[in-house]
């Protein structure tokens, strides 16, 4: 079972990567960036940019907190994989620019690999930098992977 999930997760990073490729990206991925500890709070969170892959895990009462600055003003998706079975996973998106202008929050009360990830929506304004805060009921065994997409 394992094996096959592994060749099916891979066949899916191929496809999000091709899919990129097509849609005119310059490359699928721009950098795959590790979470650097400790990142619990906005001073300390680790930088991303929209086209990268964050990688991450959550250890106990772990909250980790990356930032990015938007782009543009659309609709930004992401894509975000668990590895391991995880539970009470929540993400929240801060408008670190403006807290009050917008706000974000998903919570799921259990992620399962072979589930192939949750896909998350949030609108974005152009030049605002954003807080993606991501934490989970207990630790992550595996790492979690999320993908910006441009």
């Amino acid at each position: 079972m394992l094996k096959r999930f592994k060749s099916v997760r891979k066949m899916l990073i191929a496809s999000v990567a091709a899919c990129m490729l097509l849609a005119g990206g310059t490359s699928a991925f721009a950098a795959v960036v590790n979470e650097t500890e400790p990142n619990d709070n906005v001073p300390l969170a680790t930088n991303v940019n929209v086209g990268d892959t964050g990688v991450g895990v959550i250890s106990n009462s772990d909250i980790d907190t990356w930032k990015f600055t938007a782009t543009s003003t659309k609709t930004q998706s992401m894509m975000f994989i668990s590895q391991g079975y995880v539970t009470g996973k929540a993400i929240a998106v801060i408008d670190v620019t403006n807290p009050f202008e917008y706000n974000y929050i998903y919570a799921a009360p259990y992620i399962h690999p072979s589930a192939g990830g949750v896909y998350v929506s949030f609108n974005t304004i152009a030049g605002h930098q954003y807080a993606l805060l991501i934490t989970a009921d207990g630790p992550t065994a595996e790492p979690y992977h999320f993908i910006l997409y441009p």
